[in-house]
């Protein structure tokens, strides 16, 4: 979760945080319940909301930073040039100033989230309350809220996507409504999103670092550059909490990329995690081939992990 390690970071070095959390989001623009965004006096970080809610959203966080005893709902138009405002795309936020006395809170938090714990977070008090266990140990995702509690349950498994072309749109798409998280590593500046799904979560490329994949992954590599994705699937597969790596693309791209993997030390059960192409060779029809794609990791994401 990008926003709670910056604010363990930001409150270690007694720096106060606001922290906005959904409390209500209608259409066209769906985003993720519970915690959102937070910002210090100088930083920012956590997602992306569009235009001019940005904006308002840190200029709200830069008066409440000015008196951290206070908290407050704010409402944002989702889009004011539309026409005449009337009242229902509002996109209301919780924002609640986070002072060092809640760092210990925001560390059980972050405990509970690293092993997996099921659990509600009531934001205005920072009130932490467990959840009944499921038995197995995976990264939790915030899937709801209700008022300002937070519940954090577990995901069954976890897709992360890779790249951001059309065909990802769609994929992503596909697997919004799926009850497993999405992780999608991609440029901000590529992804257009017309919702943000709750089971979501967006991460921007860092180096070539993929030690944040969870347990119980299945992954789909889909960039612009052959190259890159055949670097990034032999990647994958040698990491043991990747279940399966899929590669989109044509029969002539799953030829060239087993010369790559020749090249590699891969042993054979690491590569036979890798299915190329992986949803058939669609590559003619977009839609047929994001459909496809989608529903084959999600026919693989349900089969349980082996022992």
């Amino acid at each position: 979760m990008q926003w709670i390690g910056f604010c363990l970071q930001s409150l270690a070095r007694q720096k106060p945080v606001i922290l906005a959390s959904i409390s209500h989001c209608p259409p066209p623009l769906q985003l993720p319940a519970g915690p959102l965004w937070a910002c210090t006096a100088d930083d920012e970080g956590g997602y992306q909301l569009p235009g001019q809610a940005a904006i308002q959203l840190r200029q709200a966080a830069q008066q409440l930073l000015a008196d951290s005893s206070k908290s407050r709902e704010l409402s944002i138009p989702l889009n004011p040039w539309a026409g005449r405002d009337d009242g229902r795309h509002q996109l209301r936020l919780y924002l609640r100033p986070l002072v060092a006395t809640d760092l210990p809170q925001m560390m059980l938090l972050d405990g509970k989230l690293r092993i997996g714990q099921g659990c509600a977070w009531q934001l205005d008090t920072l009130a932490l309350r467990d959840l009944e266990p499921t038995g197995h140990r995976l990264a939790p995702q915030a899937r709801h809220s209700e008022g300002l509690n937070c519940s954090f349950t577990q995901s069954p498994a976890h897709i992360t996507l890779f790249g951001a072309g059309a065909l990802a749109h769609q994929i992503a798409s596909h697997l919004a409504d799926t009850p497993h998280t999405v992780h999608w590593e991609a440029n901000a500046s590529e992804r257009q999103l017309d919702r943000h799904p709750a089971n979501t979560l967006l991460r921007e490329p860092y180096n070539d670092d993929l030690s944040w994949i969870p347990d119980n992954s299945h992954c789909l590599v889909m960039s612009h550059d052959h190259a890159t994705d055949f670097r990034l699937a032999a990647a994958l597969a040698k990491l043991p909490q990747v279940r399966s790596v899929g590669v989109v693309g044509s029969q002539r791209k799953r030829q060239r990329l087993l010369l790559h993997l020749d090249q590699t030390a891969l042993s054979a059960a690491q590569r036979g995690k890798i299915r190329c192409p992986i949803g058939g060779d669609n590559t003619g029809n977009l839609s047929m081939a994001a459909l496809a794609v989608a529903h084959e990791v999600a026919q693989l994401s349900m089969n349980p992990p082996s022992n």
